[in-house]
């Protein structure tokens, strides 16, 4: 079962970002609208504390398929 994109349709786009809506349906039948931010580069930091830990997180959310 996948994630289908119904439409997509851009509502800013520069050579750096794209800002799209898009009409998807989840693999359990609810469809709604999904706002995408796409970038072109992407910078990924890691901050450590003062005992050398490193805060990671894990979320599961719709990721649109590029175009």
């Amino acid at each position: 079962m996948k994630w289908q994109v119904h439409q997509e349709r851009s509502a800013f786009r520069t050579p750096w970002v794209n800002i799209a809506f898009l009409d998807v349906e989840q693999p359990d039948g609810q469809r709604g609208e999904y706002h995408v931010v796409r970038l072109r580069d992407v910078a990924v930091t890691a901050l450590l504390d003062e005992s050398r830990r490193v805060l990671m997180l894990w979320r599961h959310r719709f990721v649109g398929l590029r175009s």
